[in-house]
């Protein structure tokens, strides 16, 4: 389940420098029509579909893409910016269960912020993340830290962030197995000026 849409209104100072206007590369577009078909349960058709039907939505590859964002007087960078500290976040997600609607948080770093427009929907704004894999122990949660393999997870539709997603930065540390690294929750910063 997706709660956060995309489409959420933003203040104008949120996207921060220029955009480039830009084709996804063919993975990351993937991701980005699984997403939609996802959130709005539609028939989605990739760009080059030549089986296309009435009622089907084209999702283009065209988008605007952003090296960083400022959000609640935080800025957010990505790999694409001049400098990459600051790219590294903690997405907030509700897990939908049986038993309880308990939030999660989930280390990962962004690749890029872009935009899109789906026609029909409108313009959404995204974080392009690639998400730490999670080992099976936390043996500092106690001590406020969770650990992480010090390798990306496979991307798939949850790489599609809504930046609404976006709870605060995080620092790393290598920890004791070099394959294993600690996430530092830093505060989020809440500028509401």
């Amino acid at each position: 389940m997706v709660s956060a849409t995309g489409m959420e209104t933003l203040p104008d100072s949120v996207l921060q420098g220029s955009s480039k206007s830009v084709n996804m590369a063919p993975d990351h577009y993937q991701c980005l029509v699984d997403y939609y078909r996802e959130l709005y349960n539609e028939k989605m058709q990739h760009q080059y579909a030549t089986d296309i039907h009435q009622g089907d939505i084209l999702v283009l590859r065209r988008i605007e893409k952003y090296n960083q964002i400022k959000l609640h007087g935080q800025m957010y960078h990505s790999l694409e910016a001049a400098s990459v500290r600051g790219s590294y976040i903690q997405a907030l997600f509700v897990a939908s269960t049986t038993c309880t609607n308990a939030p999660s948080l989930f280390a990962g770093q962004v690749i890029y912020y872009f935009q899109h427009n789906l026609k029909t929907k409108g313009i959404h704004t995204f974080a392009m993340v690639c998400y730490y894999k999670k080992p099976t122990s936390q043996p500092l949660i106690n001590k406020g830290v969770k650990l992480w393999y010090n390798e990306f997870d496979s991307l798939d539709y949850f790489s599609i962030l809504p930046i609404a997603h976006i709870y605060a930065p995080f620092a790393s540390a290598k920890y004791r197995q070099a394959d294993q690294l600690v996430a530092i929750p830093l505060e989020p910063k809440l500028h509401l000026n």
